[in-house]
């Protein structure tokens, strides 16, 4: 190996290295200056790759045409990459038969079972969680349902703060515990209204007429149900992309960092107390 295929290795494990560092930098510390870092370090791993690739190459002391050469196939390369990625993007689909078989949990509103940068597996399938039965129209649906509260206790940068937590959704004779056990599929929905992406959220309950079918859903950190505030309203069966497999810790920051996420939200600082 030359001198100049020696560097441009040493350039791509120090890059690398970089995103490493920045990515467990910031699960510690939770500082935005790592993820800062961390992007530039990731944008910094590509330059490397591709910009300095052909300085190593014999042909560059051999003129122009020899480096247009070099150009022509760091693209092609380039383009074998991301034929590959399409290809193992359309194999996970059909393997897990959903449309969106990865994710990355980019809140706090799943802990402790998700953390923010998770990577996720998403398998498609009818998720699970109680089914409840019920007539008429969704809006007869919404009014005839009952979300009681009770006591509970959240830590606020780790001190107990007293609040207020939806225990079950009732309807009618029907009580289905609003902090599901782990039994219930944690599933991924595209929400309504569709500003806010997709959403990883747990189903509490999953309620059908006989015609369609909604889910609805709960955050394990957060205090109520997603749809009791009407802040999203319930999930139609189309609309779940399917339930959470397994999950890869860290890995899920890489895009974060990717697409300049580099703040936590406000949830991040709270965790509701088990056992609430």
């Amino acid at each position: 190996m030359d001198l100049l295929s020696l560097a441009q290795k040493y350039r791509t494990i120090c890059a690398a290295a970089l995103v490493a560092v920045c990515v467990l930098g910031f699960y510690f510390t939770r500082s935005p200056v790592f993820s800062m870092l961390g992007f530039f370090a990731i944008i910094s791993l590509v330059l490397v790759d591709l910009f300095f690739s052909n300085e190593a190459s014999p042909s560059k002391a051999r003129g122009k045409s020899a480096g247009q050469e070099d150009w022509k196939k760091s693209l092609i390369e380039l383009g074998q990459a991301l034929g590959l990625a399409l290809i193992a993007w359309f194999a996970l689909q059909f393997v897990l038969q959903t449309n969106a078989p990865l994710d990355v949990v980019t809140s706090c509103s799943m802990l402790p079972n998700l953390e923010r940068g998770d990577l996720i597996f998403v398998k498609g399938g009818v998720p699970n969680a109680p089914v409840v039965n019920f007539s008429g129209s969704l809006e007869s649906l919404k009014g005839e349902l009952f979300a009681p509260k009770s006591p509970c206790t959240v830590l606020v940068a780790g001190k107990p703060v007293a609040t207020a937590c939806t225990t079950a959704l009732i309807y009618k004779s029907v009580t289905v515990p609003a902090s599901p056990p782990t039994s219930n599929d944690v599933i991924v929905f595209e929400p309504t209204p569709r500003d806010y992406g997709l959403i990883v959220h747990r189903a509490v309950a999953r309620f059908s007429n006989g015609t369609h079918e909604f889910f609805f859903t709960k955050g394990d950190n957060n205090q109520g149900v997603d749809q009791e505030s009407r802040f999203l309203e319930p999930v139609p069966r189309q609309d779940v992309k399917g339930s959470v497999a397994f999950r890869i810790p860290l890995i899920g920051f890489l895009k974060l960092f990717l697409f300049m996420q580099f703040d936590e939200p406000a949830g991040c600082k709270q965790v509701l107390k088990a056992g609430s």
